[in-house]
């Protein structure tokens, strides 16, 4: 009996052939097209809770430089100089002056102590941060011997807005103008006002003056620092690292958080000029940190433009300008621990705020916190 033969016709075949190369090479350009269209979708919509957000601080005090004390190296040579105050300790010496001040040492002093005394032209700014709780990603990078090896990578997802005010807030604000008040008094003001991120002062009359509620556009240029005092790091009292941006871990990360959004770096991010209303988003990343760390925090500087002067007496030197004096930035601290065995490190579920012992605190202790301003 004869079988008849199952092979199509070579004629058939080639035809078949020709259709299905067609359709591999349709579905190859629909799916470029359709990845192109994927890059274009908008970003993705997280989840309530995600974002842990800090809403703009601004107290009245730091709206003024302060003018308990005069800086007499300055002021005693110069009237011009009359605005350079510091509201902390002044050494005094009878020998601090300084005799024919050069023009460099004149522009340098204008640079060093700043010669606002209130924020009426610049104000008193403070940006909302939003941001998510740390991560860590491996990835290939280069090692100081010259090999590719696979790094934990720690990284952080934010995102910074110049908050405008709410009209009921602004209200509440203005409602402040009733009775003009001198710095004093205006430092000691209590308010439940929900801030925006600019505030104006307004000297109405000589020595008094009102909060303004208004808008401005902001330069966010932040530093953010990894710390933590819990592990045992002989060579300082404190383990600090600095935030660093690594390229090559980048992409990744942005392919894991969010292709469809725009980040910044923190160096890209202080060429951005964040006008009112804007949302800014930026990844904070950080290589070599210590499997061992359980508490620690991430300060943040750049949200405020507030700050103090400090002195150090015991670096002052008479006649020597600016010496023993320091400027502290208001800074944001934010805390967290990450439970996990070092050998797990990938594999720590990072918790935000600090870690609650199982007792109250002791009277002479202060309750955790998750996030604080601090000054350094």
């Amino acid at each position: 009996m004869k079988t008849k033969n199952a092979f199509l016709p070579k004629s058939v075949r080639m035809a078949v052939v020709v259709v299905v190369s067609l359709f591999l090479v349709g579905n190859g350009l629909c799916t470029k097209a359709y990845s192109q269209f994927e890059s274009k979708k908008p970003p993705r919509m997280l989840a309530l809770g995600v974002m842990k957000t800090i809403k703009p601080n601004i107290q009245f005090s730091e709206t003024f430089v302060g003018d308990e004390k005069e800086i007499i190296e300055l002021t005693s040579e110069n009237s011009e100089f009359s605005w350079a105050t510091t509201p902390r300790l002044t050494p005094t010496t009878q020998s601090g002056r300084v005799p024919n001040m050069t023009d460099s040492e004149y522009d340098w002093a204008k640079l060093r102590f700043p010669a606002k005394r209130y924020a009426d032209e610049q104000p008193t700014s403070c940006l909302e941060f939003q941001f998510k709780v740390p991560r860590i990603i491996e990835h290939e990078l280069p090692t100081s011997e010259g090999k590719i090896e696979k790094t934990p990578v720690w990284y952080m997802v934010y995102s910074v807005t110049n908050k405008k005010w709410a009209e009921e807030e602004a209200a509440k604000i203005m409602n402040l103008q009733v009775d003009q008040l001198t710095a004093d008094e205006l430092a000691k003001l209590e308010t439940d006002v929900d801030f925006g991120s600019s505030l104006f002062i307004d000297e109405v009359t000589p020595g008094c003056y009102n909060a303004k509620p208004g808008e401005s556009t902001i330069t966010f240029i932040p530093q953010f620092f990894f710390t933590s005092e819990s592990l045992a790091f002989p060579k300082t009292n404190q383990y600090v690292v600095a935030e660093q941006v690594i390229p090559l871990a980048l992409p990744a990360i942005i392919q894991q958080e969010d292709p469809n959004r725009t980040f910044e770096t923190t160096v890209s991010m202080a060429d951005r000029e964040i006008k009112p209303g804007e949302t800014v988003w930026g990844i904070a990343m950080w290589k070599g940190i210590d499997p061992e760390v359980k508490d620690f925090s991430i300060f943040i500087s750049g949200l405020s433009n507030a700050y103090h002067w400090e002195v150090n007496a015991a670096d002052y030197k008479p006649g020597e300008i600016g010496s023993g004096y320091s400027i502290v930035r208001k800074t944001l601290r934010l805390n967290f621990w990450a439970p996990g065995a070092a050998d797990h490190l990938l594999n720590k579920e990072i918790q935000y705020g600090t870690r609650r012992a199982i007792l109250p605190p002791k009277a002479d202790e202060l309750p955790p916190v998750d996030f604080e301003w601090v000054y350094r």
